[in-house]
């Protein structure tokens, strides 16, 4: 049988100078005494895997499935066979051979070069509780050989035996390690900066072993340097470890341990100063390998700077092939994955973080904007933080509209601004978000949805939520003789569009995926195309609730006011800067109407209930109190009338008209008529019509009850 020694696999980090000649020799002998090598294997190149003395015994021929012969292995063979059979049974829990084991640590103490530290190890493996004892003594031991001058491999035996001890929660033993490092005869080298480091576990050394770890930091080992620095990495809770992190970063010769410093300042301080480092590293090396670590460390740095220093490296970057790569990364750039474990509200913290960064690096423009965007954040952290995941994930939304509204439209004219670094990196982190937030039920993710037909009228614009005709339907249509038409200059950031026939007009945006059987296409679609689509879209239309109404008449007079508690009513009508309030609870009217700037108010969860016609003058508001906390998708109107007295599409007046200038916080539910929300208004909630007409300049956002 051939036997090697394999130097690199000797077990925590063993130098050569262990396994002399002498010792190679006497092993060799004693296994040739031992009737288990022939002498023939002197001649070979031998190795033995330390880690694992089953395989070690195998190699010299031991049946290691005969606990008989190994317990007697340990009992008479040669000491480095005795303690691999040791620490085999050892493992396996058998505690037969304790008491041989006690016997051979007695007997062994004068054989300075193989110590028998292993033995203590197998009695560490048997839980038996003499260990300690035995570690003790046999450290006692091995220092007396040393003041004799007799003992061998002395740091690395006591090393070993402090291991055991440490284990055993026993921190006794600090001073004589730190006096290996020092040792004259052969120091201590990089294989005991992990045992130095498991007396941080001992707040008796914790401060003691930080200072010890830095004074490593400057040898000219590089293992040294490296076992420092990975062990100092876990030591967040000291005053000063970031800017020792940071002088490691700017400062050790060996890239592998600048990346050490580099992660941990990214991950647990959040600190630029990584992404400086790393920069210096792609731009200073030659080596493919330093420079692609260095590259994916500011990839994964969770902030917008990474993108200005990746823009950097790719600018500055004189290989060839390093600019090429650096200028790929930044083409495909998008911002990091967070970890499963991130909280969501953490992730929400971020992206506020992040949009201020963007704004200060001037790639969202205007105050108002970004005070804007970071207020829907807020409203999403709290609807989480009230339990609501639904009203969360509408919110985000709303920002994620809002971003790409703004990149997409670019040239409307207004002061608001979204470049492409910063939607890049705030869409699809706001992405990030949604993908770890629950669905939206099937139909409540509907903004507009028409059960016949629908129009977009020109500069309309649909910021969230999808937009869906239900059914394949027969002429008249709204518009276009198709059942959806996308107008002139309209912009849609829907997550979906669906209908039959789709019509877009010159100048039409659609920030979507579309799917349709049919499709005349003159704007621009950024999603997925997809056909052939199955209709109807929903079998099942949510329940529409008839209105029973009473026989009082309510009148508000031109600049009064009046409170409506819940019940059932006749013709309601708001004159002119009229205020209706209404307290809350299920209403039943036949018709509702106001005059210019009307304010309906809601101080409670309202069902409003009308049995004919809804129409509302110029500037009028519809929605709650804002005394109140509540929400859009708190107040629903179901509206029973038809078009005109025939309920033909073009008869008039519609069936329900949201007036010019509106600004309306509410669900509209019109499934007999015409849903028309006229020019200029500002609308959030649901709309749902058997046609539904969204006016020109219309600006719609979701927040469904149904």
């Amino acid at each position: 049988m051939a036997l090697k020694y394999d130097m690199e696999n000797v077990p925590q980090g063993l130098s050569n100078t262990f396994w002399s000649r002498t010792m190679l020799r006497q092993v060799l002998i004693g296994l040739s005494l031992c009737g288990i090598v022939s002498a023939s294997v002197f001649a070979q190149n031998l190795k033995i895997v330390f880690s694992d003395p089953g395989e070690i015994l195998q190699h010299h021929g031991i049946d290691t499935t005969d606990s008989d012969f190994l317990r007697s292995l340990v009992d008479t063979a040669e000491l480095s066979i005795s303690q691999q059979a040791a620490i085999l049974l050892a493992r396996r829990g058998d505690t037969q051979i304790t008491d041989t084991i006690k016997r051979r640590i007695s007997e062994s103490w004068d054989e300075g070069i193989l110590t028998p530290k292993n033995y203590v190890a197998a009695l560490y493996l048997l839980n038996d509780p003499q260990t300690r004892q035995y570690a003790h003594a046999v450290i006692d031991s091995i220092v007396s050989q040393k003041k004799r001058g007799e003992a061998r491999f002395y740091t690395f035996n006591v090393n070993s035996c402090i291991d055991i001890l440490l284990n055993l929660g026993d921190y006794s033993q600090y001073g004589l390690l730190n006096s290996l490092f020092n040792d004259p005869e052969g120091p201590l080298g990089s294989e005991g900066i992990p045992t130095l480091a498991a007396f941080a576990a001992s707040p008796l050394y914790r401060d003691s072993v930080y200072v010890r770890l830095q004074d490593f930091l400057s040898s000219g080992n590089h293992d040294s340097r490296w076992q420092a620095t990975y062990h100092l990495t876990h030591f967040t809770d000291m005053a000063n470890q970031q800017s020792v992190l940071q002088s490691i970063a700017s400062n050790d010769l060996s890239w592998d341990i600048r990346i050490l410093a580099i992660d941990t300042l990214m991950k647990v301080y959040h600190d630029p100063h990584a992404l400086d480092a790393a920069k210096t590293i792609a731009l200073a090396v030659e080596d493919t390998t330093a420079f692609v670590n260095a590259l994916i460390r500011v990839e994964l740095f969770d902030s917008p700077l990474a993108l200005v220093t990746l823009e950097s490296i790719a600018n500055e970057s004189t290989a060839g092939y390093f600019k090429d790569f650096a200028a790929h990364a930044l083409e495909f750039y998008q911002p990091p994955f967070p970890e499963d474990d991130v909280p969501i509200p953490v992730m929400i913290d971020s992206l506020a973080a992040n949009t201020t960064q963007a704004a200060d690096l001037g790639w969202l423009s205007d105050a108002a904007f970004r005070a804007e965007l970071i207020s829907i954040l807020q409203t999403a952290r709290s609807s989480l933080s009230n339990g609501d995941s639904i009203d969360c994930r509408l919110s985000i939304d709303q920002y994620v509209a809002a971003v790409d509204g703004e990149y997409r439209d670019s040239a409307d004219g207004d002061n608001r601004h979204v470049d492409e670094n910063a939607w890049r990196f705030l869409f699809y982190k706001a992405q990030y978000i949604l993908n770890r937030l629950p669905t939206l039920p099937s139909f409540s993710q509907y903004s507009i949805f028409g059960t016949h037909s629908g129009y977009l009228e020109q500069n309309s614009q649909v910021l969230s939520g999808d937009i869906g005709i239900n059914e394949a339907g027969s002429p008249p249509f709204l518009n276009s003789d198709v059942e959806l038409t996308i107008g002139i200059s309209t912009v849609v950031s829907a997550n979906v569009v669906k209908a039959n026939r789709i019509k877009i007009k010159d100048g039409g945006t659609v920030n979507s995926d579309v799917y349709y059987n049919d499709i005349e296409n003159n704007g621009t679609i950024t999603g997925q195309q997809i056909t052939p689509l199955t209709l109807p879209l929903v079998t099942s239309m949510p329940g529409f609730k008839p209105a029973t109404p009473g026989s009082m008449n309510i009148t508000v007079p031109q600049d009064g006011q009046q409170v409506l508690s819940s019940g059932a009513y006749g013709d309601i009508l708001v004159r002119r800067n009229g205020t209706l309030t209404l307290t809350g609870g299920l209403y039943h009217f036949n018709s509702f109407n106001t005059g210019d700037n009307a304010r309906i108010l809601f101080q409670g969860a309202s069902e409003i209930r009308i049995a004919q016609k809804l129409d509302t003058d110029q500037g009028s508001y519809i929605g709650p109190e804002d005394t109140t906390s509540m929400t859009a998708d708190q107040i629903v109107f179901y509206i029973g009338g038809i078009n005109g007295s025939n309920g033909n599409l073009t008869a008039t007046p519609k069936a329900a008209q949201i007036g010019i200038a509106n600004t309306v916080k509410a669900n509209f539910y019109v499934p007999n008529g015409t849903l028309w929300i006229r020019q200029n208004s500002q609308v959030t909630g649901a709309f749902i019509g058997k046609d539904v007409d969204v006016g020109i300049g219309v600006k719609v956002w979701l927040k469904s009850a149904f």
